[in-house]
């Protein structure tokens, strides 16, 4: 938003946003007063943020779609670009000896942000549930964000430290993924997910 503001004040005449996500109301938690000031703010960001920028490109015709309506965009301002990663070089396949379900270890990895958008509090209940009958599957969530105290308290409270760890944020998430036997994603909703490609 201050970059359109900035921009819009000194005359810049093309100014380029990116939709990365589906801002409407219907994936916004309006429980509490911090989360309806927080809910206001993030709509009026992209609102002026969208009302000054010359061009707008969205993640997927789904962001496009959903995001012209509730903001009332005209759809011809708006240009689809999907996300991509480079994967040259990153990944290496993994030996069929690593890929069986070993009776010791059986690693799960997460990565995304700490937010209610990421479904974290889901895979943690589900995990619960995996760790009673399979006692040697661990999850690892790579990311850090608001959230973090609430996923450790859920953590704690069901005795759950032993299975599952919070490792923060990680560079080296390639590798991680390589040494790794499952990924796993609960999001609530994405755009196009990074993560996930």
């Amino acid at each position: 938003m201050f970059g359109i503001i900035s921009s819009y004040l000194s005359c810049i005449s093309n100014k380029i946003i990116t939709w990365h996500n589906i801002y409407d109301n219907s994936v916004k938690k309006w429980g509490s007063l911090h989360q309806f000031y927080s809910n206001c703010k993030s709509i009026a960001k992209v609102k002026i943020g969208s009302y000054f920028a010359s061009n707008i490109i969205a993640v997927s015709d789904n962001v496009k779609e959903r995001n012209c309506i509730f903001y009332r965009i005209n759809p011809k301002n708006v240009h689809t670009i999907h996300n991509g990663i480079n994967v040259d070089g990153l990944f290496e396949k993994k030996s069929d000896s690593n890929s069986k379900l070993r009776k010791d270890n059986f690693s799960i990895i997460a990565v995304g942000t700490l937010q209610y958008q990421k479904g974290y509090i889901i895979m943690l209940k589900a995990m619960k549930e995996i760790i009673k009958r399979f006692p040697f599957v661990n999850l690892s969530i790579m990311g850090d964000g608001p959230d973090r105290s609430i996923l450790e308290s859920y953590i704690e409270q069901n005795n759950l430290k032993n299975n599952i760890y919070l490792k923060g944020i990680q560079k080296d998430i390639p590798l991680l993924l390589v040494k790794s036997d499952l990924f796993l994603m609960t999001s609530l909703w994405e755009g196009i997910s990074i993560a996930l490609l």
